[in-house]
């Protein structure tokens, strides 16, 4: 009996004979810059680690007493989260996540601030570009892992990751390497997929960019990751609010965020469905909808 190519790539994977190549790797976490007063004033980490972890670098000590509160709105698998806080008290400091998490859990990140010990913000997020010569501490504005979306109605599955980056100069890319259709679990072709960021620039109103591409065999084109360049200026202060991934009918399915857990290879299925494999990130099984 002939073994079809779909079906050997899928037993190889889950025997752990193939796997992707460093191109295909997709950044499993949270980075972003948090400012203030016009200053990148703190670097935020969110990473998938074990039960997760909440890394934070402040450039500038707080006001007042020297200490505050870090503060994270977020959705657990779309649902609303209580605020997520922490408490500063040095320059540099790393938290566990602190919450009740299972394997391939989505958290869906909404906003980020520094409160001050009387509770008034002191920072929030956004990055100032760099004048010229001048380096920020990591190589991008922005940067997070793409989340699937648990509720959405898109046809679109994850079978990894993907994730968006935000560089200094503007220039804007998204990715994924290993999207399927949900309703046969085959390496997804199909075009008219579209990517949307929002951010504001220096305190101007909100703009939106959307990138449209398509999928061949999984894999965004052009060459992996879709882009837009935006121009930025030296000393321009970016604020990302979103950045959201949508299929050809306008149906929403990733958006930043971090998966908790092992980030191999897995098949996401719709409606929080309790049959995903626990513990290893692995179930190359069909996806289906409830």
């Amino acid at each position: 009996m002939r073994t079809s190519a779909p079906l050997l790539a899928a037993l190889l994977l889950s025997t752990g004979l193939f796997a992707a190549g460093p191109a295909e790797a997709h950044r499993p976490y949270y980075r972003a810059y948090l400012t203030c007063e016009a200053d990148n004033c703190a670097y935020l980490e969110l990473k998938p680690t074990a039960e997760g972890r909440v890394k934070i670098q402040l450039s500038e000590p707080l006001p007042l007493g020297g200490t505050g509160t870090l503060v994270i709105d977020a959705l657990l698998n779309r649902v609303p989260l209580s605020p997520l806080t922490y408490s500063l008290t040095k320059m540099k400091q790393s938290w566990p996540l602190g919450l009740p998490t299972k394997n391939q859990d989505k958290l869906e990140i909404l906003g980020v601030r520094i409160h001050d010990e009387n509770g008034n913000e002191w920072a929030h997020l956004g990055a100032v570009t760099p004048p010229a010569n001048t380096n920020l501490r990591g190589k991008y504005l922005f940067v997070s892992a793409l989340v699937y979306v648990m509720d959405t109605a898109s046809n679109v599955c994850y079978t990894r990751g993907g994730d968006t980056t935000l560089l200094p100069s503007g220039f804007w890319t998204i990715g994924f390497d290993a999207l399927r259709a949900c309703d046969t679990g085959a390496h997804l072709n199909s075009q008219g997929l579209y990517g949307e960021i929002e951010f504001t620039r220096n305190g101007e109103p909100p703009e939106t960019h959307s990138v449209t591409f398509e999928v061949k065999s999984g894999k965004s084109q052009p060459a992996g990751r879709p882009s837009l360049h935006f121009g930025f200026s030296p000393v321009d202060l970016i604020t990302v609010k979103r950045v959201e991934i949508f299929d050809s009918l306008g149906n929403m399915f990733a958006k930043v965020g971090i998966r908790m857990g092992a980030q191999g290879n897995y098949v996401q299925r719709h409606a929080l469905d309790t049959s995903i494999s626990i513990g290893t990130g692995r179930d190359e099984s069909i996806p289906h909808r409830h």
